[in-house]
């Protein structure tokens, strides 16, 4: 049997490194109306998509002001989301990101909750129609690897007889095989953000440091 649905829900979870402009705060939530075409035009059915989730990311901001995020929309004919776009689906894709103090997504989840509820009803009630669909433009862009899981300031190094100060942006990397804690940056940080940031306030640091080493002796100052 084919179905033809007016919506469709694209569900994902997002790198927890996104952020969204112009604060650097965690992407809590990402949105996007999929592009059908390289033009990016807005047709009828990628217009309602938008309305709908200018309806979430207005009710999502009251929960996570300055979280909720857009997006890219560059046009990619092999994503799934694309495809349903061109067939007449008004395509959603929802992208759960982070937000702070919610390692296990328990926050996320209720946002989810409250977004799709939200649109069902709107859907339902056909009260989405009334929303001004060039509102989504004004969702801004998520940005990626803006964040890291600590930033340490102000951190001293011996560098061939000479004292340099910087920050050290700390991420984890995992997979399959390696869970760990990298070093991912080092240099002035100031535009960037984490989920935990730590003044060293000058201490030096006497291990070696060079982005993609290992992080853990960084552990003591988290203490």
């Amino acid at each position: 049997m084919r179905r033809n649905p007016d919506f469709g829900f694209n569900l994902h979870d997002q790198d927890p490194y996104y952020a969204v402009e112009p604060k650097n705060l965690p992407a809590a939530m990402s949105f996007l109306s999929p592009a059908f075409n390289v033009a990016k035009d807005i047709d009828e059915s990628r217009k309602k998509g938008m309305q709908v989730i200018v309806l979430m990311a207005d009710i999502l901001s009251t929960y996570v002001p300055e979280q909720i995020g857009k997006y890219s929309d560059a046009y990619m004919p092999s994503a799934f989301g694309d495809y349903i776009q061109s067939t007449g689906t008004s395509t959603i894709l929802i992208e759960s990101g982070n937000t702070f103090d919610d390692s296990e997504k328990e926050k996320i989840r209720k946002l989810n909750f409250t977004a799709i509820l939200s649109t069902l009803l709107a859907v339902s009630s056909t009260s989405y129609k009334s929303i001004d669909y060039e509102d989504y433009q004004k969702i801004p862009f998520n940005k990626k690897d803006q964040l890291f899981d600590v930033i340490f300031q102000n951190a001293r190094v011996e560098i061939a007889s000479k004292t340099v100060t910087f920050d050290i942006g700390i991420r984890r990397e995992f997979n399959a095989e390696i869970d760990r804690y990298i070093i991912s940056d080092i240099g002035d940080l100031s535009q960037k953000s984490a989920y935990k940031t730590i003044d060293l306030q000058g201490k030096i640091i006497q291990e070696r440091v060079k982005p993609g080493g290992n992080a853990d002796f960084l552990a003591e100052f988290m203490n």
